[in-house]
């Protein structure tokens, strides 16, 4: 599969639960930096290894794993600039379990020597 659009480029998203992230991805598009630039986990950040399948033109579903055991699986729209996620996250204290979310976002490509 050839490299997938996203490749090398840096990309914002903005959730609807108020998480504003910027997406770094490798060149050839199997790792991604992500940062959370504002909301409440205002920055943190972290090195992951991708799972990337193109689904259509221009529609990716993209998964990744982190440290924390959050899982996060994507499907990111570059005709429209809209993507839906949904995270799945070790459930609360005394609960047991995991929890999961879904969530919708706008992406936004960013220019190169953006701030982060």
């Amino acid at each position: 599969m050839a490299a997938p659009v996203f490749a090398g480029k840096s990309y914002s998203f903005k959730v609807d639960n108020g998480i504003e992230l910027r997406d770094d991805y490798g060149g050839d598009g199997r790792s991604l930096h992500w940062e959370a630039t504002a909301g409440p986990t205002k920055g943190q950040s972290e090195t992951v290894d991708l799972h990337v399948v193109e689904v259509a033109d221009g529609i990716y579903f993209v998964s990744w794993l982190e440290a924390s055991g959050m899982t996060i699986s994507r499907v990111m729209n570059f005709n429209t600039g809209e993507a839906q996620a949904f995270w799945t996250m070790p459930a609360k204290e005394g609960v047991g379990g995991r929890s999961a979310e879904m969530h919708t976002a706008t992406m936004a490509e960013e220019s190169a020597g953006s701030p982060r």
